[in-house]
């Protein structure tokens, strides 16, 4: 814009600041009672998803509560299946990847799409996700593969099973809104102030939640509007507790977020909450609990002018009263990030053409793990040694040799190679490096040192 333009620069200075639209705004965006109508579905990013045809990188945070997680996720189930996308998720809050190799795969990323340089970032898995634990696990989706749906029933009275929610305290699943609103920290002091709490029992075997659970509750009120602000949690042994994730659910729209329609007070209504989605691991020994409210003073609170007029019921009583679908992944997709390290020896780094040359590799790593090297075009690998089988490498050009060996944390392996022979066979070729993969696993990493070029000189005699 060119500054000295007095009409251009007021024009263009107007439609920034667009006055009018910023009240419109902040007026939509702070409504007690919004329905969402043209102004929203206008501002829908994820219902847009449909349309895009360019590669998506998305970073996001299981910490941050300004972009929401599901902002995140959401977006990348909503893409279309060929777009090539990839989603990195991890603790953090509101800021970038903090994985020590997050430059790195950046890079990559950009420098394939963009440069068109072979980085190698599309044979990585398309998402990359960072537990409560701090396990770090790279998988082909999200939701992971093999994640299923897990109901959960709510119940009268303190259970002792690992997959059912138990009252606590008292068998009667009645609470009252109150004044002034609820927090967090009186939730788990146990001041049953305003709220309910349910627990399982102790988990005999540790459970990962990935996904969005959805808390479908059947409930009556005594008032034509309120709100269910439910918060997940994780408790040790020990009885101290951390905040798995939370929901929201203005019960007026309960139908859907398009429609906003006054609570009956005299017969039960059903009132599906959807959680923020997350990635948690509780480990075996804790217990899942569940607080239901209607405030959360430090999140979201019902009305706004702090008065208490409700009293809610729930039907805790079993598979047809309220419950939880909680999304548990098997963890057949995990491929946990190795420490790896290795060497290579051959038989020398300059050949005639159509000598064989004997490599032999030593890999070591963190965990029980499998190895391959890549082999380039034009050398043949030869059946003899601890030659399992070969598949084409990505790069169209050369391939990867696999090992008839089981998983260890110390591999060592021998194979055979011949070199390219003929008259177009004289040149430098690179061998590696050698990658290893966690038993289980599907991500694959290459190990520091492993590469090695070797030169071919004429025909062999």
């Amino acid at each position: 814009m060119n500054g000295g333009d007095t009409d251009q620069f007021t024009t263009t200075f107007g439609d920034r600041i667009t006055p009018c639209d910023e009240i419109e705004h902040t007026n939509r965006a702070y409504e007690f009672d919004p329905v969402y109508d043209a102004f929203w579905d206008e501002r829908d990013y994820r219902a847009k998803a449909e349309n895009v045809s360019c590669p998506v990188f998305i970073e996001g945070g299981w910490l941050d509560h300004n972009v929401k997680h599901w902002d995140s996720t959401r977006f990348f189930m909503a893409l279309p299946a060929d777009v090539p996308k990839k989603l990195v998720m991890g603790q953090w809050n509101h800021a970038a990847s903090q994985f020590e190799d997050a430059q790195d795969i950046r890079h990559a990323w950009f420098d394939y799409w963009l440069k068109g340089l072979d980085t190698g970032v599309m044979d990585l898995p398309r998402v990359d996700t960072q537990l409560n634990t701090g396990e770090r696990i790279q998988q082909a989706d999200w939701p992971p593969e093999g994640t299923r749906d897990v109901e959960v029933s709510l119940t009268r009275t303190a259970s002792a099973e690992p997959l059912e929610l138990g009252l606590e305290g008292t068998n009667i699943p009645v609470y009252d809104d109150v004044t002034p609103p609820v927090t967090e920290e009186e939730m788990f002091s146990g001041s049953n102030r305003g709220y309910l709490t349910f627990k399982t029992g102790q988990l005999a075997e540790s459970v990962r939640i990935s996904g969005s659970p959805l808390l479908d509750l059947l409930v009556a009120s005594s008032d034509d509007s309120t709100h269910f602000t439910p918060v997940l949690f994780d408790e040790a042994p020990d009885g101290s507790t951390e905040v798995i994730t939370r929901g929201f659910l203005n019960a007026r729209n309960r139908g859907g977020l398009d429609q906003s329609e006054p609570v009956t007070t005299d017969d039960t209504y059903r009132a599906p909450v959807e959680l923020w989605d997350v990635d948690w691991e509780l480990p075996a020994g804790h217990r899942l609990g569940l607080v239901v409210a209607s405030d959360n003073a430090d999140w979201a609170l019902d009305d706004p002018d702090g008065e208490s007029t409700n009293e809610l019921l729930l039907d805790a009583g079993g598979a047809d009263g309220s419950h939880l679908c909680l999304p548990v992944s098997e963890g057949d997709a995990r491929a946990t990030t190795l420490s790896v390290s290795g060497t290579r020896e051959d038989d020398g780094s300059v050949f005639t053409g159509g000598q064989t040359n004997q490599i032999d590799l030593t890999v070591k790593a963190s965990a029980p793990a499998v190895v391959r090297d890549y082999v380039p075009g034009g050398w043949t690998v030869l059946d003899a040694g601890d030659v399992s089988h070969t598949e084409p490498a990505s790069d169209g050009q050369g391939k990867y040799v696999y090992f008839d060996t089981d998983p260890a944390e110390t591999v060592a392996v021998t194979y055979f190679v011949e070199t390219p022979a003929g008259a177009t066979a004289t040149g430098s070729y690179d061998f590696g490096p050698v990658e290893a993969r966690a038993a289980a696993g599907q991500v694959w990493l290459g190990v520091n040192g492993t590469t090695d070029e070797n030169t071919v000189v004429g025909q062999h005699t």
